[in-house]
Parts: structure tokens; C-alpha cells; sequence
């Protein structure tokens, strides 16, 4: 269907601008967070550098957002949003006891993933159902 392609062009095109971005920022994080905040902060480098990674799963997630809102299906968002937050209430907390700043990222990444894979789920069933 041509909404399908055009999801899936956009979802190629922008993650891969998101990678490109990324990588450079994964690549240079101790050196951006020294201009930015001097070096006091550089020990703090792999922040950036997981961020660089939620970022790619929070960018595929955009349009299929828009997507679902296109033909009507919030209610795929509301409910991957509720099971991720479920999965941080849940998991969180032990993450973060357990591995401390890292496993609040990891808990993060997580939850993005299960968006993704929720939304990305109800897209194509939405596009199957509706013929679009």
C-alpha cells in the first residue's frame, strides 16, 4: 500500500540521517560534552553515547506515530505507551538499584524498543484491516 511505503521510505531515510548523527555523536561524545560543558563532565561520555542509541529506536517510532494518528489508531499509541510504562514501573527501579545510571538507560531503551514493536505491530495490522 502506498501509506506502508511511504512509513517504511521515511522510517529508511530518517534512520539512517539519525545513524549517520548518531555515529558521530557516539564517535565524538567525550569530545562534544568538553565543548559544551568543559572537561569536568567527560567521564559522563557514554551517557551521550546510549542516547545515540535511543535515539535511533525514538526516531523509528515517529512515523509510526503519525501513521496511526493518520488513519485513526490512537489507541495503539496509548496502549504501547502504557505497557512500556509498566514495563519501567516494573523493571525500572531494579534496573536502576542494580546498575545504577546504566540500568536507567538500558530501562529507557527498553522502553522504546516495546514501543516500537507495539506501534509497528498495529501499523501493519491497521494496514491490513483498512487495505490502505
Amino acid at each position: 500500500t502506498s501509506l506502508r511505503r511511504y512509513i517504511n521510505k521515511l522510517q529508511i531515510i530518517g534512520t539512517g540521517a539519525t545513524i549517520l548523527v548518531g555515529t558521530a555523536t557516539f564517535t565524538f561524545s567525550e569530545q562534544l560534552l568538553g565543548i559544551v560543558y568543559g572537561k569536568t563532565y567527560s567521564d559522563y561520555a557514554y551517557v551521550l553515547q546510549w542516547f545515540s542509541l535511543i535515539y535511533i529506536i525514538l526516531f523509528l517510532n515517529f512515523p509510526l506515530r503519525v501513521a496511526l494518528r493518520a488513519i485513526e489508531n490512537t489507541k495503539a499509541i496509548f496502549l504501547s505507551e502504557v505497557m512500556a510504562s509498566i514495563f519501567v514501573v516494573v523493571f525500572g527501579y531494579i534496573m536502576l538499584k542494580s546498575f545504577g545510571l546504566v540500568g536507567a538507560l538500558i530501562s529507557s531503551l527498553s522502553a522504546y524498543s516495546i514501543i516500537y514493536v507495539l506501534l509497528r505491530f498495529s501499523f501493519s495490522k491497521s494496514v491490513q484491516i483498512l487495505k490502505i
